[in-house]
């Protein structure tokens, strides 16, 4: 019996539309803090494109604690631009991800899992790299797979945060 190899090309061509060519994902499980910075919280993914006009849909999982409200956290590509940043509504918080109201006593033990997706149109097939970028003003915490105290304790969970990249054809 011949071995027939099939051309990838054309595999792909012949998919319907909302087909996953490819899932790539990323795991970040280090502990963390942010006070009044904007820095990369340490969770990224890259993917390079089977297609050169497929859809790709981008969700991060984070497991974090902040101790104010001054604090959130966004998806972005490789350059700092916020991925489906929310409209401007007034002076509120253009975010994915956080910022908690409730009294400060609260923030003591409370862990957060919050998961967002988000979804990026595309044209080639060069390496793209997205990541999840903090912010916290200078009255507030964001601790990344950890809560305020970080001890060893049952009240004290310890996280992982993720992140999975989906190439759909268009």
């Amino acid at each position: 019996m011949a071995l027939t190899k099939l051309n990838s090309a054309s595999v792909i061509d012949r998919l319907p539309t909302g087909s996953v060519l490819q899932t790539v994902s990323n795991t970040f499980n280090g502990v963390d803090t942010f006070t009044n910075e904007t820095a990369d919280l340490g969770l990224s993914c890259a993917i390079i494109p089977k297609e050169s006009n497929s859809l790709l849909m981008i969700t991060a999982s984070l497991f974090y604690a902040v101790n104010s409200n001054g604090t959130f956290a966004v998806i972005t590509d490789s350059n700092n631009n916020p991925i489906q940043e929310p409209p401007v509504n007034g002076s509120r918080a253009r975010t994915h991800f956080g910022t908690h109201y409730v009294s400060q006593t609260n923030f003591d033990y409370n862990t957060y899992r919050e998961m967002h997706t988000v979804f990026v149109s595309h044209t080639g097939t060069s390496s793209q790299t997205f990541k999840v970028r903090v912010t916290a003003d200078a009255n507030s915490t964001f601790y990344v797979n950890r809560n305020k105290y970080n001890g060893d304790r049952i009240a004290d969970p310890s996280g992982i945060c993720t992140m999975i990249i989906q190439e759909i054809k268009q």
